[in-house]
């Protein structure tokens, strides 16, 4: 702290240690054991009940894989796109997936298109005015 008094921690602090993230695991790894929360898995009494299974993460092999794997196989979708099809699949999933019903919204009428000003004079270009490709282009003849 003496060496570096600019430094947010050096504050009411004359010293600290040199490596104080391995000093705080090392103290996690003594006193964790003690408390049951480390190395739980060893304790006899868990296997009591029958055979420990040998993950406790269920997620990964059966809901979520299936997900993963749709969203490598269509991982050129847009954000929102991404999103549904997250819903498709869990939406498959369920006890009596009906996917027309979810595929087809209940409200099928096609949106209102805002009318547009079609009268000449305005931003669009007149007949005769825009740039035509010959005028950028001039034809080459091999002589």
């Amino acid at each position: 702290a003496k060496d570096a008094p600019g430094d947010p921690r050096a504050t009411g602090q004359e010293w600290w240690w040199t490596h104080q993230p391995l000093r705080r695991c090392y103290h996690r790894l003594e006193s964790l054991p003690g408390s049951g929360s480390l190395f739980a898995f060893l304790d006899p009494a868990l296997a009591s009940a029958g055979p420990v299974p040998c993950t406790t993460n269920r997620l990964e092999g059966g809901i979520n894989a299936p997900i993963k794997r749709m969203l490598v196989n269509h991982r050129g979708l847009p954000g929102r796109h991404r999103v549904l099809a997250c819903e498709w699949a869990c939406y498959m999933k369920s006890a009596k997936p009906d996917p027309y019903r979810f595929a087809i919204p209940d409200d099928t009428t096609p949106p209102a298109h805002a009318e547009t000003d079609e009268t000449p004079g305005g931003d669009a270009p007149e007949p005769g005015t825009s740039i035509e490709w010959t005028d950028l282009h001039m034809p080459v003849f091999n002589t």
